[in-house]
């Protein structure tokens, strides 16, 4: 699931046109709608997905969509799988998901690296 604002077009109101698409990895749109000028994307997820039988399909979103209820509709209502990108606009759950002991996760059976002192996380700011 992805939104996007189509540059140069324009409603006749002179509003933006914006567009949520349902995408499968091989980039074949296999539904899109128009996001109203006075909502957002979130009101969208639902209707747009409603008619799928998503049974053991994952679906990704961003961080706009990793919202409580489009994860109980997926998991509770069409019986799939997500994958939910956590920023910081979930503050708790940003929180409590980087105190959890990722580095002892198994990688295809092995175990990450150790960190060593000049290694930095991908976005991480590097010191002053």
């Amino acid at each position: 699931m992805d939104g996007k604002t189509v540059r140069g077009a324009r409603r006749s109101d002179g509003t933006q046109v914006h567009l949520l698409a349902a995408m499968t990895a091989t980039g074949l749109v296999t539904a899109q709608r128009e996001v109203e000028g006075k909502t957002n994307e979130i009101t969208v997820f639902r209707p747009m997905l409603a008619g799928f039988d998503l049974t053991d399909t994952v679906v990704t979103f961003d961080a706009l969509h990793s919202q409580t209820a489009h994860a109980c509709f997926l998991v509770e209502d069409k019986n799939a799988h997500y994958i939910a990108v956590i920023k910081a606009n979930q503050p708790l759950l940003h929180q409590r998901l980087k105190r959890l002991p990722w580095r002892d996760v198994p990688l295809l059976g092995k175990t990450a690296l150790p960190r060593t002192a000049g290694m930095r996380s991908a976005g991480s700011r590097p010191p002053p």
